[in-house]
């Protein structure tokens, strides 16, 4: 019981008395509305940090879904048009600048549709010659087939400007030089193409409408059955 008033005694000695009123005074001192508040503050700061931080990253997640969704569509757009090609055989002499043959290919499991073969043809060979645009149409090409035309079959069936009358009826390789230089078509969805030396295209004017005469041949191509042919819808 002694220890007890001992201890009680020492607690309430003036030591400890002076330490316990400093104390309230600190304690009193302070502001702790302002604290509050700054504390506050600072975790309203941390939220917005936070916040903002995982907003950027959800609107990267979702930009790189879009980019994702529109390369996807734009390759389902192209799925059949990116099938479809043409290309010359020429004849290494440079003394003979016409081709040899000219290969249109389907390499899609549905036929394409209003296929113009676009061929540039000089009536003079120089630096800068003007092109005169010539037309062969091919209503259709049937699903995984590659038609091969003879280049010396080619002839000119009609001309629209005066500068080709004089070749009406003849024969392309009759003219200086000629190239192959596009292709359009419609696809299964009724979308028009034109693939040319700038690529596979949705621009029409690409192929220099309206042409100034057209072309056709004297005998049917060579019909083969494409050598690769998606037989399955991506």
């Amino acid at each position: 019981m002694g220890a007890r008033r001992s201890f009680a005694a020492w607690w309430r000695g003036p030591r400890w008395r002076r330490r316990r009123e400093g104390f309230q005074r600190w304690r009193n001192g302070v502001n702790w509305k302002g604290w509050g508040s700054g504390l506050a503050a600072v975790i309203g700061i941390a939220t917005l940090l936070f916040t903002g931080c995982s907003t950027y990253f959800q609107a990267e997640v979702a930009k790189d879904q879009l980019d994702q969704s529109r390369e996807k569509a734009k390759r389902d757009e192209q799925d059949q048009a990116s099938r479809v090609a043409f290309w010359m055989d020429m004849d290494d002499s440079p003394s003979t600048p016409h081709p040899i043959k000219i290969h249109i290919l389907n390499r899609s499991p549905d036929p394409v549709a209003n296929v113009l073969l676009v061929v540039s043809a000089y009536l003079r060979i120089r630096v800068n010659a003007p092109a005169h645009s010539l037309m062969f149409i091919r209503p259709t090409i049937g699903p995984c087939t590659e038609l091969v035309f003879k280049a010396a079959e080619f002839q000119v069936t009609d001309a629209l400007k005066g500068s080709l009358d004089k070749w009406e009826g003849k024969r392309l390789n009759d003219l200086p030089a000629w190239l192959a230089t596009g292709l359009a078509f419609i696809d299964r969805n009724g979308k028009e193409w034109v693939r040319n030396e700038n690529g596979l295209s949705r621009l029409w004017n690409q192929l220099e409408l309206p042409p100034e005469g057209s072309i056709g041949t004297k005998e049917p191509p060579q019909v083969i059955k494409a050598a690769t042919c998606d037989t399955t819808e991506q």
